[in-house]
């Protein structure tokens, strides 16, 4: 049981048995991180166009020596420990620069004791991580690091294309569910014209289906297998590379053949090795700027909700989809606790005889006060089925599904073509933490 935060715990000078040396670290920078919470290594991936890399991550104590004996730098979740006693025994004689993150309301005398421990560089509370960061890490930690023995590079590495640099930097991280409680809709449909657009402006983007059976291979041209029932029997990142399919604009993991395959992976969808939380995390650590899960199986919204950090719900203008609205955004708002900024609201396929915008709004109001206004509305395309049967494996080529896009990714991505953000927020949030743009 954890101790942190209850009357002041007597730190022991006993230590456990000594690191090795390692003078690579000096020259050769790399940042580890040990925490059990999945929402802290989103979020420092989050900061990768800063030169920031997960080189190497623990989720427990016993895991934690070879990060901290393999990495520089490391942030360390105070919470992985449950006394300061602990924490002296993890760090005793440790080579790297640890930065402890701390809850926050920490009792001041708790937090001095953490703060005597040898082998604690600096102690930062969680909601003021984003400003501690740039200040302890040098300027910036490569994504490996040279063995002084052997040739090549050691550990698991983000790699972020140069061509990137700049556009990742506006994005910082994106990992975006598209949902809706109707079907029929269009969702995927638009989940995957999204993907497409966030290519087109250099951005690296994953795009994973949750369906049972999923559509989205079928639509851009792929196989329905490889797929995500690959990745719960072996959650790796080497799992995650070997299951892409790539279509030629942007990559996609499949979703499931069948029903019966999503069973055996929803009861470990929310926590865990083989989690969604843990997937997107770890296809942040690969580079990708923007993670796109379409979520097809109601049965994964949850675990794909706490998986992302924005939410794109997709609704009809009718009465019916505004009570799906209303519904979805109470789960992801209340139960999930995804931030209103964070949240958008689209129309598609409205016709004449449904809802306007306005009246949409109004209704959506009546069963809840913080629905926002529809940032976008498609009207029906009636040469849509005949545009995606012209071009097999790419969005319809219609001007007005196009700009429905690129106006979706400039609201919720906030990058232009050009790399320029355009309605870029003020600040991020994963979880718990909040990360400010630099101006």
């Amino acid at each position: 049981m954890n101790t942190f935060g209850s009357p002041p715990i007597q730190v022991h000078p006993e230590a456990g048995a000594p690191w090795p040396a390692n003078p690579v670290l000096a020259s050769h920078p790399r940042l580890g991180l040990v925490s059990p919470s999945l929402e802290l290594g989103m979020a420092l991936a989050g900061r990768m166009a800063q030169g920031l890399s997960i080189a190497a991550s623990a989720s427990s104590p016993d895991k934690a020596r070879e990060v901290l004996q393999t990495c520089s730098h490391v942030v360390l979740d105070l919470t992985i420990v449950e006394n300061t006693s602990q924490l002296t025994e993890l760090l005793a004689s440790c080579p790297s620069q640890v930065l402890v993150v701390t809850p926050d309301g920490l009792l001041p005398d708790i937090l001095a004791q953490v703060q005597s421990v040898p082998g604690v560089a600096r102690t930062t509370p969680a909601s003021e991580l984003p400003d501690t960061l740039p200040q302890w890490l040098p300027p910036q930690v490569p994504a490996t690091m040279q063995d002084a023995n052997a040739a090549g590079t050691v550990g698991p590495v983000t790699d972020i294309p140069p061509s990137m640099a700049h556009t990742t930097g506006a994005v910082g991280w994106r990992g975006l569910a598209v949902w809706s409680l109707e079907g029929g809709i269009g969702k995927s449909l638009i989940a995957w014209s999204l993907g497409t657009e966030c290519v087109r402006r250099g951005l690296k983007c994953l795009l994973v289906g949750l369906g049972a059976p999923d559509i989205l291979p079928l639509q851009a041209g792929l196989n329905p297998s490889p797929n995500l029932l690959q990745w719960h029997r072996d959650p790796r990142p080497e799992t995650v590379r070997d299951l892409l399919q790539h279509n030629g604009q942007l990559d996609l993991l499949a979703g499931f053949p069948s029903p019966r395959d999503l069973g055996t992976f929803a009861p470990a969808a929310m926590d865990g090795d083989s989690s969604l939380p843990f997937l997107t995390m770890e296809t942040a650590r690969m580079g990708y700027a923007v993670t796109i899960l379409d979520i097809s199986a109601q049965e994964l919204a949850a675990p794909a909700l706490k998986a992302a950090n924005s939410l794109l719900l997709v609704s009809s203008a009718s009465a019916r989809g505004a009570v799906a609205a209303v519904e979805a955004w109470r789960l992801a708002r209340q139960e999930i606790g995804l931030p209103a900024s964070a949240c958008h609201l689209v129309l598609n396929r409205t016709r004449p005889g449904q809802m306007s915008a306005r009246e949409y709004t109004a209704t959506v109001r009546s069963g809840l006060r913080d629905m926002p206004e529809p940032i976008a509305e498609m009207p029906e395309v009636p040469d849509l089925e005949s545009a995606l049967a012209q071009s097999p494996g790419r969005p319809p080529d219609l001007a007005p599904w196009q700009t429905f896009a690129t106006r979706l990714v400039d609201r919720i991505v906030g990058v232009s073509a050009a790399g320029a953000g355009t309605e870029q927020a003020a600040e991020t949030r994963f979880g718990p933490l909040v990360f400010r743009r630099e101006q």
